[in-house]
């Protein structure tokens, strides 16, 4: 009985892990989207002659 409750206590919680990890990862990767938006805009500003002042 134990050992059927640790299993199923492993599973959950690997389980748990991937989906953590999988939102993590597309967290981080959104926010490297949106960083690479930014930049590309500010560098478009300046090629156009516009520094933002």
């Amino acid at each position: 009985m134990l050992a059927q409750i640790m299993h199923e206590a492993s599973v959950d919680a690997k389980k748990r892990h991937e989906e953590a990890t999988k939102r993590y990862f597309e967290e981080l990767r959104l926010g490297a989207d949106e960083q690479q938006a930014k930049w590309a805009e500010r560098i478009n500003q300046v090629k156009n002659g516009n520094c933002g002042t």
